[in-house]
């Protein structure tokens, strides 16, 4: 018989949460399988962002080694951003290592557009613009074929859009159920459709379920109201429970496969942390704003205009619908580069600015001359700066508490290594994963520092992302009640190559975890290593500026940009 493995990712699911409803009794499909397996947590990437995390599932590398970071990458010729996608990878993923050899299918992993041609069939994850793109499935005609024998594809759901415009709760979260019982019935489909030995596939609805609705389950919130969370506080335990009844259907379907369930990441609250970088860096005196110069007749215009642009625009994205939005992309292309810019980093004064965050992501970047186009930091500064910035973070504290609010603050250096560590920020913060921070105090903070006063609009994200995802296996050879501790996302790929007694790549940064096979059997089949398998990316500007609308629209509603 043919090894068959079956892998399951459940976007953002939450180890907590995932124990405490097993443990209830809530997810008895799930607490039955780590019975037969394997149950532990599965450590991110350092900045827990999930492009980089689904890459190095699916390559067993470090981002500094696949060459992606975030949902965007600074483009250094001026001071904005690109959307990246699947042809920025610069590794080859575990699906294309195997499928000369075996029938793989691969189904809604994010940052997998455009597709690989693979033996056997793919879809591209939300990264993908539409589903008539280009480079969007493989065979070309799959999509088209799931629309007349199954159901009409859909890539992502506009939940984020239903509750902008004044939808329920439930109502959102009722098409989360739908979206994934659709998955899952595409899911059927193919796996009839195909001999297949290894299937990827993803579900997004448990990640974006904690992103809209995490407010309504943890007390600890600030915006945590009794009312409203007895009237919606299942809501997240209704996208787990669905999570359930799918792997348990799977099994049944499947009864022989060896299947390993995981997440990128785990869930938590919104900290608000990147939103009070930039006045934090501005209080130290390394982020100059042209405010500053009030009385310049050119400095007032500019600030009116930002400020005239950032209200129209986020009107504009409350009120239209993405098909009008996208009608004003085509009528005026170069817009929304220029304005998502202005959002970003408007009202800066470069020539006064030696660090700056762009409020969205918890990234530092330096100024750097020679690198950024109005740089002013010498590269003979550069390492002191960092340093001093990494400092003051490691001690920072909240300002209305006093608590300490940032788990840690690190070089690139000191977290990636590789050929495109440089494409990562200058600074990564992680902050304490509890904590919902007002404002950022440390010991060159002016003492004048007031907390921040947010409000949590409803279509706003409570829900964030924390270290740790959820790793479980069970199948043949896969050895009961192991409880592991130490497994990260790196190890997936190289794992899934040793089940297949296929050789593993030397420059894959994951391990097998050896721990959750037989003890006899991994002795007996010691792990095979090969060549590198890094590759040349395809070309990377694929997104038409409609393309990069699309995605900022989509990752603007789940709340990453």
């Amino acid at each position: 018989m043919k090894d068959k493995l079956l892998i399951l990712g459940f976007d953002g699911t939450s180890p907590d949460l995932l124990t405490k409803w097993m443990e209830s009794g809530e997810l008895p499909v799930l607490k039955d399988l780590v019975g037969k397996g394997a149950f532990g947590t599965l450590r991110s990437v350092p900045n827990m962002s999930s492009p980089p995390a689904w890459t190095s599932f699916a390559t067993g590398k470090n981002p500094g080694k696949h060459g992606i970071f975030r949902f965007t990458e600074r483009n250094f010729s001026n001071y904005q951003y690109k959307y990246v996608n699947a042809a920025f990878r610069r590794s080859a993923t575990f699906w294309e290592l195997l499928c000369g050899k075996r029938i793989g299918c691969v189904v809604n992993v994010p940052m997998t557009y455009p597709v690989d041609i693979i033996n056997g069939c793919m879809i591209a994850g939300f990264d993908a613009p539409d589903i008539e793109s280009e480079g969007v499935c493989y065979p070309t005609s799959l999509i088209e074929e799931l629309n007349t024998k199954v159901d009409p594809y859909v890539i992502i759901r506009d939940s984020a859009d239903m509750l902008r415009k004044g939808a329920q709760f439930d109502q959102a979260a009722g098409q989360m159920l739908e979206s994934m019982e659709l998955r899952y019935r595409h899911m059927s489909y193919l796996m009839d459709k195909y001999e297949w030995e290894l299937f990827t596939v993803v579900f997004n609805e448990t990640d974006h379920a904690q992103h809209f609705f995490w407010k309504f389950t943890d007390p600890g919130h600030p915006d945590y109201d009794e009312s409203q969370a007895a009237e919606y506080g299942d809501l997240i335990l209704k996208i787990y429970k669905k999570m359930d009844e799918i792997t348990g259907r799977l099994i049944a379907e499947n009864p022989d496969v060896t299947v390993i369930l995981m997440s990128d990441h785990g869930g938590g609250i919104n900290t608000r942390g990147a939103e009070l970088v930039s006045d934090w860096l501005q209080g130290l005196g390394l982020l100059a704003r042209e405010e500053q110069e009030a009385t310049r007749a050119k400095g007032f215009l500019n600030r009116t205009v930002i400020k005239m642009a950032k209200h129209a625009y986020n009107f504009a994205n409350r009120r239209l619908s993405t098909k009008t939005k996208l009608k004003l992309i085509k009528a005026f292309p170069s817009m929304r580069e220029r304005v998502e810019s202005a959002i970003r980093l408007g009202g800066i004064d470069w020539s006064g600015t030696k660090a700056y965050c762009d409020g969205a992501q918890d990234d530092i970047w330096i100024n750097l001359a020679g690198r950024d186009p109005l740089g002013i930091v010498q590269e003979s500064e550069y390492d002191e700066l960092c340093d001093f910035i990494c400092r003051e973070l490691k001690n920072a504290v909240d300002v209305t508490t006093g608590e300490p609010i940032v788990d840690s603050a690190f070089r690139r250096a000191d977290a990636y290594s590789g050929n495109y560590v440089e494409r990562a920020s200058d600074i990564t913060i992680c902050w304490k994963p509890k904590a919902v921070i007002t404002g950022i105090k440390t010991e060159s903070s002016p003492s004048s520092l007031k907390a921040a006063k947010f409000d949590w609009p409803r279509q706003m994200c409570t829900g964030g992302h924390s270290m740790d995802g959820v790793f479980i296996a069970a199948g043949p050879r896969i050895k009961k009640d192991v409880r592991l501790k130490d497994a990260q996302i790196l190890d997936i790929a190289p794992t899934v190559m040793y089940i297949f007694g296929e050789e593993i790549p030397v420059d894959m940064d994951g391990m097998v975890i050896e721990e959750i096979f037989e003890a006899s059997y991994y002795q007996d089949n010691p792990p095979k290593y090969g060549s590198s398998s890094e590759s040349d990316a395809g070309e990377e500007d694929i997104y038409s500026e409609e393309d990069s609308s699309v995605i900022e629209q989509r990752l603007r509603d789940l709340g990453y940009i």
